[in-house]
């Protein structure tokens, strides 16, 4: 006759020797009735889990303190039931049931964050401390464009470059051009350059910066002479755009308008032969926005 499931009792500190227990169930303590004995085969667990973990599938940057951390722990004995983590190996949060996942905030502030994870199993054998890094970068790139003079008069040269850097995570993919060229290339007012930049912790930036073209008589009359291969034309056109010129500050507006007449006239009279045909069909479209 056996006792009930509540009065079983329960013991602590029980010896076992070489993996055995040796258990004897009498029915009244002390009597003399035939008792019942068992040898129990107990196989103890004094080996720690062993586990490995991953921040945010391994990536090696990050822009948000909020991170997944992902474990992969075994133990072959009593099981993986808990986990723990530290930022520095020191301070420790409470235990708490393993998961295959966590999410995790970093600590904040820009730079190398360390993780450190630790697994305990049934037995309460605890395991190494397992750790990994990531970097928090929350800062996009900076993208710089140098040489920028602001203005350029038809006949100069615009040179500006433009450079992208992120000093923490580094740069992923970036279009940041630089202009080169004859002003007469670009259009006539305010002409606009933009650029974007994308670091390796995904953080992204755009950054616009713009220069204006301008035409004058003194800047036409100077680009006219680079395109004309005769000296004796170049003069005669540069003659009549410094008579505009001079009718311009004189407020004669009638003058004005003759001689650049005048001058579109003689471009297109040499166009295909002093002049180039696309250089005369340029020259004639700037001296249209002197008038």
């Amino acid at each position: 006759v056996f006792t009930d499931s509540y009065d079983v009792l329960s013991y602590k500190n029980v010896n076992i020797t070489d993996g055995k227990l040796d258990l004897t169930v009498r029915r009244v303590a002390g009597s003399p009735d035939p008792q019942i004995s068992w040898i129990m085969i107990v196989e103890e667990d004094t080996t720690a889990p062993a586990g490995d973990f991953t921040i945010n599938s391994g990536a090696e940057f990050t822009n948000d303190q909020h991170v997944t951390l992902s474990f992969n722990a075994e133990d072959d004995l009593s099981g993986v039931n808990q986990t723990r983590f530290s930022t520095d190996s020191e301070n420790w949060t409470e235990w708490d049931n393993f998961a295959s996942s966590k999410d995790f905030v970093l600590p904040s502030g820009d730079g190398e964050k360390t993780v450190f994870v630790q697994f305990k199993d049934k037995a309460g054998n605890i395991s190494t401390t397992y750790q990994k890094q990531i970097t928090l970068d929350t800062k996009g790139p900076v993208i710089e464009f140098s040489g920028n003079k602001g203005t350029y008069e038809v006949d100069s040269q615009v040179a500006i470059s433009c450079l992208a850097v992120d000093k923490l995570s580094g740069i992923a993919t970036a279009k940041c051009p630089s202009i080169e060229g004859s002003a007469y290339n670009f259009t006539i007012g305010e002409n606009k350059i933009s650029a974007t930049a994308t670091d390796k912790a995904g953080n992204k930036v755009e950054v616009e910066t713009t220069f204006t073209v301008t035409v004058d008589f003194d800047s036409l009359g100077n680009l006219t002479e680079s395109f004309v291969n005769k000296k004796d034309i170049a003069h005669s056109l540069k003659t009549k755009l410094l008579s505009a010129k001079d009718a311009a500050e004189r407020g004669n507006t009638t003058a004005i308008e003759g001689k650049i007449k005048a001058y579109i006239n003689q471009v297109s009279a040499q166009s295909g032969k002093s002049i180039l045909s696309e250089n005369a069909e340029l020259l004639i479209t700037l001296a249209d926005k002197l008038r």
